[in-house]
């Protein structure tokens, strides 16, 4: 899980626009789904750190 949530941070630094942006909420999405059953407060802490970031480089990208 640790290299796949590194992997999604370098996924969401990548985005240069919001058509990105769509990429890595996907991204999101398939990690959710994928890691679903390991440790339920470890994986709520992750996915909520990941959709935050992705938010952080939306607004980042938006105001370019």
């Amino acid at each position: 899980m640790k290299e796949a949530y590194k992997k999604a941070l370098r996924v969401i630094d990548s985005c240069k626009t919001s058509t990105h942006l769509l990429g890595a909420h996907n991204y999101i999405h398939n990690f959710e789904v994928m890691y679903r059953d390991c440790d339920p407060i470890l994986y709520e802490k992750l996915i909520k750190q990941l959709k935050e970031y992705c938010f952080f480089r939306r607004t980042k990208i938006k105001y370019k």
